[in-house]
This record gives structure tokens, C-alpha cells and sequence, in this order.
């Protein structure tokens, strides 16, 4: 909702949301997987279609401008096909080192140049992956750098 609004006072840029909404399953946020095909029918565990409601009822509300693009895919999958340029990336997915590198891999190189990388859940309890890539990929990288740490959001910007 803050990523529609600030797009929405400022550029006009699409908000892309991107999930497994009721086309995948996860094991306690882990995990995550889009379901086969015959899967479907037996329901997700973590991807109920309660949340898809959800956030079809806050689009309601704070998508009046139609700026969200709603993609239902597993983020590796739909960055395949992503052809836009990126100013400003929020990951909040599966909190594995592999997920997390795997995320950034598929999605960094689609970053505008000064873009910025916002992960969730840096410093949260179970989510020592995220921690362990961003401070990984910080070190090691040319390009990018931690920046600003806020509760349990980090940023990665540019060097």
C-alpha cells in the first residue's frame, strides 16, 4: 500500500505484486513452490484464497489509480519474462540463503541504474538467510552495497 501510494504521488510508475497467491504452498514460509496442476484442487497451505481476497480488497481501497499489476507466478519464473527496468525492488519472500540469492540473481540485473533493493525480514527471527546473503552479496560485490537498516528492512544500493 505505501508502494502505491508513493508511486502514486510521485511518477505514476506500475507496482508490480508478484506472488504464489492460490497457485502455490510453502512449509511454515519456506519453501515455497508454485502447485502442479493437479495439485490445485487440493488447496495451499500457505497461499489460501482468503489472502488473495485480501489483496484484492486493499486494491479496492488503495489502488484507485490502477497502478498495481498484479502477477500470479514464483518470482524466479516471472523475472524470466520481466522486461521493465527497475527503480526501486522489494523482496519479501522465502528466507533461505538459496531462495534469497536466487531472488537477487533473477532480479538484480533488471535494476535501473541507481535502482535500490529493499529485502524484508534482515534482522527477523528464522530469517538468518536473508541476513547472510545481503551481507554476503555487500561484501563481494562491485556493484552493490548495504545501505539503511529500518527495523527489519535492508536496503542494497548502488556503490
Amino acid at each position: 500500500c505505501c508502494l502505491i501510494r508513493g508511486s502514486a504521488e510521485g511518477n505514476r510508475v506500475p507496482v508490480y505484486a508478484i506472488d504464489l497467491w492460490t497457485a502455490g504452498t510453502s512449509k511454515r514460509g519456506t519453501h515455497f513452490r508454485q502447485l502442479l496442476p493437479n495439485e490445485l484442487s487440493a488447496g495451499s497451505k500457505f497461499h489460501q484464497p482468503e489472502v488473495l481476497e485480501v489483496f484484492n480488497r486493499r486494491m479496492a481501497v488503495w489502488d484507485t489509480s490502477q497502478i498495481v499489476r498484479p502477477v500470479m507466478g514464483a518470482s524466479v519464473d516471472v523475472a524470466v519474462g520481466f522486461d521493465q527496468s527497475i527503480g526501486l525492488l522489494f523482496i519479501d519472500a522465502e528466507h533461505t540463503y538459496e531462495a534469497c540469492r536466487q531472488d537477487f540473481e533473477a532480479w538484480s540485473p533488471k535494476m535501473a541504474i541507481g535502482g535500490i533493493i529493499a529485502l524484508h525480514d534482515y534482522k527477523a527471527a528464522g530469517a538468518c538467510g536473508v541476513m547472510r546473503y545481503v551481507d554476503e552479496i555487500s561484501t563481494a560485490s562491485k556493484r552493490w552495497q548495504r545501505g539503511k537498516i529500518v527495523g527489519s528492512l535492508v536496503l542494497l544500493q548502488p556503490r
